[in-house]
């Protein structure tokens, strides 16, 4: 805003011709334009003599759900607190420590719904449709006694479609990624507590819409047994199948056949919709980049090429931005559910000699605890909560194998497995040492530190992928000038766009006259316009704003009808 005048001036935003509280500098900025925003926009000017008012400048807004072919948005993780190594913080900002993490980032957020008939729940962003409860007997409670075997839990989607399970036909088993769709990270670890009182604890998923269950210790399971089957075994271990265990906020591949040799079983909750979900169309930009078109994110096709503790890692990330890292500096650490989305199920060590990522993706080699050749753990931005409230540890993501160390054959001594398997989710200490994790002689020579049931290897140093995009719905608007022009008056329009993957294109329509750019000027004749913008992100995704304009003969102008579409 710009003003002459004897001083001191003063200044007010309106909306609408309605005083903007706090709105008293020279400029006025808007910070997440949200429908609400739309209006119209003057600022009043006084001094000692008298005031001056502004043109009104209009702002359409318009927050259409992006549309892009194959769409296979990744939905939010849900953490709202943020951490420093050990507990919850006020959120950093920008330049102090542990700034950057997850829930500093506002993703796509699930949005569900659940069916009138109550045996459905919708994912408005994944787009797939869910079974409300894993209550298979349909007893109304969720317990043990709903678990299936690996072959049950096969024929499961076949009985629903039988019986047209809440009106329809083409239910199937998740796949880990679809499943993994609906993991919570406002969820707490139940692992270390003790007793069995779980009614201070969190679940990994929105019980405000599924059924959940913890494991029942009077059937002789650990609260940590909820584990929930999908459709994907390990490929190098046909014996062991992912799943997601909404107890304690993991992936992990679990055998199919228990150590006393019975079978395994799982909670089920079967799927439908979505055919492409957790299908990457990527694309590879010849700058070091790539971008996935389905997933609305652009990845560093290198890693850090060094481990790091996680508060370093989030650092890492910092000075890169500061450096114009690949011509961008607003790179983040992905958190788990993006980070997850990149792993490829049909790729292992063990079977493909690689990583389980596609092999566009650089990828350090590293050797593991055991002497082999092995690919990194990443850090995400995601702590792993624990059910005390505390946040020691972080989210990481195995793109080589998921080692553990274990106690095969009666020996007293440890031997090191690939317990979990290469797309495995676990968690690591954000900092300390490895020794402190001893657990003891490993059958091999040396030692064995590890933690929890499978003595899952502690490593302290991960890996970092740099990401960014994956912001949310996109976001249009725009402001023209001046807002009461005169029959072939030119206008100018200024359009501007925020969230999901920049850069951006726009693309206007004057009600017929078409014209590129993000600033652009049209005349008008007398008549009634329909202005509509359009503006499509890095990836593909496309929204639009408009808003309706009527020029008459002379010097009056109105608008007439304005509308934010959605």
């Amino acid at each position: 805003m710009g003003a002459t005048g004897s001083p001191p001036l003063g200044y007010q935003w309106q909306k609408d011709e309605v005083d903007i509280a706090g709105a008293t500098a020279a400029s006025y900025t808007i910070d997440g334009v949200v429908p609400a925003d739309a209006g119209g926009y003057r600022c009043v000017v006084t001094n000692d003599f008298g005031f001056a008012i502004s043109e009104v400048a209009v702002l359409a807004v318009d927050t259409q759900p992006p549309t892009a072919a194959n769409s296979s948005l990744v939905a939010d993780t849900g953490q709202i607190l943020c951490f420093d190594a050990s507990a919850p913080i006020p959120c950093p900002a920008a330049g102090q420590p542990f700034f950057g993490q997850d829930a500093q980032h506002q993703g796509y957020q699930p949005t569900y719904t659940l069916s009138d008939d109550g045996l459905t729940v919708l994912d408005h962003t994944t787009a797939l449709t869910w079974q409300h409860s894993p209550d298979t007997n349909g007893d109304g409670l969720v317990d043990s006694t709903d678990k299936l075997t690996w072959a049950q839990a096969q024929a499961r989607p076949a009985a629903l479609n039988a019986a047209r399970f809440g009106g329809f036909a083409d239910w199937r088993l998740p796949t880990i990624t679809e499943l993994y769709s609906l993991i919570d990270f406002r969820g707490t670890d139940p692992s270390g507590m003790a007793g069995n009182d779980t009614s201070g604890l969190t679940p990994f998923i929105d019980t405000a819409y599924f059924d959940f269950a913890y494991g029942d210790p009077d059937t002789g399971e650990r609260i940590i047994d909820s584990q929930y089957a999908s459709g994907t075994l390990y490929v190098a271990n046909s014996g062991m199948l992912f799943g997601v265990n909404f107890a304690d906020g993991r992936i992990k591949g679990y055998g199919l056949a228990m150590p006393d040799g019975s079978e395994k079983t799982f909670f089920v909750q079967c799927v439908r919709g979505n055919l492409s979900y957790g299908s990457p169309i990527l694309v590879s930009n010849g700058d070091g980049t790539i971008t996935d078109l389905a997933a609305d994110l652009m990845w560093d096709a290198s890693d850090s090429g060094a481990g790091m503790d996680w508060e370093s890692a989030l650092a890492w990330v910092e000075a890169r931005n500061a450096a114009g890292h690949l011509g961008h500096d607003d790179w983040r650490l992905p958190n788990a559910k993006e980070l997850q989305s990149l792993l490829d199920y049909g790729l292992s060590p063990d079977t493909s000699g690689s990583a389980a990522i596609d092999s566009d993706f650089e990828i350090t080699t590293i050797t593991n605890e055991g002497g082999q050749a092995d690919f990194p753990f990443y850090w995400a931005s995601t702590t792993h909560g624990a059910w005390d409230g505390s946040g020691g540890s972080a989210v990481y993501v195995a793109f080589g194998r998921a080692l553990g160390w274990m106690q095969e054959d009666g020996n007293t001594c440890y031997t090191l497995v690939d317990v979990h398997g290469a797309g495995a989710q676990r968690s690591d200490p954000k900092s300390g040492s490895v020794s402190s994790y001893y657990l003891g002689a490993a059958c091999s020579g040396g030692s064995a530190y590890g933690q929890g049931p499978q003595g899952d290897v502690i490593r302290i140093s991960n890996f970092v992928r740099l990401v960014r995009g994956g912001n949310g719905p996109l976001v249009a608007s725009f402001t023209f000038s001046p807002t009461d022009p005169t029959e072939l008056t030119p206008v100018t329009f200024v359009a501007t766009a925020s969230r999901a993957l920049s850069p951006y294109t726009f693309a206007w329509d004057f009600g017929g006259t078409a014209a590129q750019g993000q600033v652009v000027t049209h005349t008008f004749g007398a008549g009634t316009y329909t202005i509509v913008l359009t503006v499509t992100d890095a990836a593909g995704f496309v929204t639009t704003s408009s808003t309706t304009l009527t020029v008459v003969a002379g010097d009056a102008i109105f608008l007439d009808g304005f509308e934010s579409g959605d």
